[in-house]
């Protein structure tokens, strides 16, 4: 994928103006990020300060599986930037006698993030037809193998609207 047109870029910061909360000032570079998209399923994606992707992932086990992720010495140093999918409980959504494993999911992540004074940033999920035409990166064959994907796009996003870009072909193989 090249590098965003003017007009894509506009169009960019008009959708980041309404999805995510401020954190670093623009330009600033996280030295780890790791992105996640929550659910009984959580895919996450890592990222280096020079926005090269790093890692991916999924795990499943709802709040127990992301616990153990985070806290269980997978990643190689703690984040200084968590982005998340965020998750609204919508009018008509059925969830009666749920435990809304999603939203304990989301505890999880935003603990992690205050223990370990990282910024914590929350997407919602309609940038997510955004972030994949930016990266290019779309979940093949079945779902459930494919979480991965929307917590790489949600990094991919974040990184792309604070201004660090890494052409494809920087990113390591596989």
């Amino acid at each position: 994928m090249e590098k965003p047109t003017p007009k894509q870029r506009i169009a960019l910061q008009m959708i980041m103006a309404h999805a995510i909360k401020p954190d670093l000032p623009k330009g600033s570079k996280p030295n780890h990020l790791i992105a996640l998209d929550p659910g009984e399923t959580t895919g996450w994606a890592t990222f280096y300060q020079n926005g090269l992707p790093s890692d991916t992932g999924q795990v499943s086990g709802d709040v127990v599986g992301v616990t153990d992720l985070l806290w269980g010495g997978v990643f190689e140093e703690p984040a200084d930037v968590v982005v998340f999918e965020t998750y609204r409980i919508l009018d008509g959504k059925a969830h009666q006698f749920s435990t809304v494993p999603t939203l304990q999911v989301i505890g999880a992540i935003r603990a992690y993030a205050h223990s370990n004074n990282a910024k914590l940033v929350g997407q919602n999920p309609d940038i997510k037809s955004a972030a994949v035409k930016f990266s290019n990166v779309h979940p093949e064959g079945k779902h459930n193998n494919q979480h991965w994907v929307d917590g790489f796009n949600h990094g991919y996003f974040y990184n792309q609207a604070r201004g660090i870009y890494v052409p494809r072909s920087l990113w390591p193989e596989g």
